[in-house]
């Protein structure tokens, strides 16, 4: 393990796991992707107790070691699942120096050479009192993401002049012809005890909540369940929203990667659409199943090498719910 090494904090949705592609699920493929010692230490896994089968099924088909599986009693979006994570693993080492890379695990990003250099740009100018981001050049004018505008620099890390929320059709054309202009990939870089104080001085009510149950718990343990009362306690906010848009310091690095955010059903759809993927899209209720001790998998895009799987927990699917309105409502929340 690199001593300076980047420890990537991995954000599993359940949705994270249902595109594979030779049997590898999108979260295999993370996992494998950062399982490069000469950049990242051991990984920090962010997830749900439903979701904890799949996560350990990988873990073991991968053979990555983790420093901790956290387990959130509830969604309580982005804000929660990066802070609170990352609070309790510099408790737990007592580092004042521990950097941190956090992404979702439904990204699809096949040039993992490419991914290394980004990373290891970051890792080489980092910017220790500032957030920064991984952007990707757009090549088309998409509603479906937001976008980030930079100043011109010759630095591999550029000075974020601005965040746009995902625009409609007309602003994205505009903004597909602007320079400096790149996709928000959600995947954040930051020093943790910079990260720390921020959240302390800019959210102090957040910070005694997420100290309050950082304080309760056994560190020690490789399985992390906050307590589920002073969980539900945690306001339910976006990363973005909460922390990102009001940051003054922003960096952003250009990931050239590949990149595409399988999260969104919209992205699926349109893959399905394209002659040359060969996948099929199954009507409603009419998904081959495959039934599970603690729920079940259905594939609903298919393709003679890949397929797009939706694990459903028992537990997660409500009366009268079909596996899309699950799909749906999970895509939403």
């Amino acid at each position: 393990q690199a001593e300076d090494g980047i420890r990537h904090l991995v954000r599993s949705r359940g949705l994270g796991d249902v595109y594979k592609r030779q049997d590898l699920s999108l979260f295999d493929l993370t996992l494998q992707r950062i399982n490069n010692r000469n950049l990242f230490s051991e990984p920090i896994i962010v997830t749900s107790k439903s979701y904890l089968p799949l996560v350990e099924q990988s873990l073991a088909r991968t053979g990555i070691e983790v420093e901790k599986i956290y387990l959130e009693p509830e969604s309580k979006n982005t804000y929660a699942a990066l802070a609170l994570p990352v609070l309790v693993s510099l408790e737990q080492n007592k580092s004042k120096s521990e950097r941190y890379i956090t992404m979702p695990s439904d990204h699809y990003i096949p040039f993992n050479k490419s991914f290394y250099e980004s990373c290891s740009v970051i890792r080489d100018q980092f910017r220790e009192n500032a957030l920064t981001l991984m952007g990707v050049s757009p090549d088309k004018a998409s509603t479906e993401y937001g976008y980030i505008s930079y100043k011109s620099s010759y630095d591999g890390l550029k000075q974020v002049d601005s965040f746009i929320e995902k625009p409609n059709l007309e602003r994205a054309k505009l903004l597909l012809k602007q320079p400096n202009t790149l996709w928000n990939a959600g995947i954040f870089c930051f020093e943790g005890s910079w990260l720390k104080k921020e959240i302390k001085i800019n959210n102090p009510k957040v910070y005694s909540r997420l100290n309050e149950i950082v304080s309760k718990e056994n560190l020690n343990e490789t399985y992390f369940y906050p307590d589920p009362e002073e969980f539900s306690k945690l306001e339910d906010l976006s990363f973005d929203k909460g922390f990102v848009e009001l940051n003054k310091n922003n960096y952003v690095a250009t990931l050239d990667a590949g990149w595409t955010d399988l999260g969104s059903w919209h992205t699926l759809s349109n893959l399905q659409k394209k002659p040359e993927h060969g996948l099929t899209l199954y009507s409603e209720g009419l998904y081959p199943r495959t039934e599970k001790p603690w729920g079940f998998f259905e594939v609903l895009l298919e393709s003679e090498t890949s397929k797009v799987k939706i694990p459903v927990s028992y537990t997660h699917l409500r009366a009268h719910e079909t596996v899309l309105d699950l799909v749906c409502r999970l895509l939403l929340e």
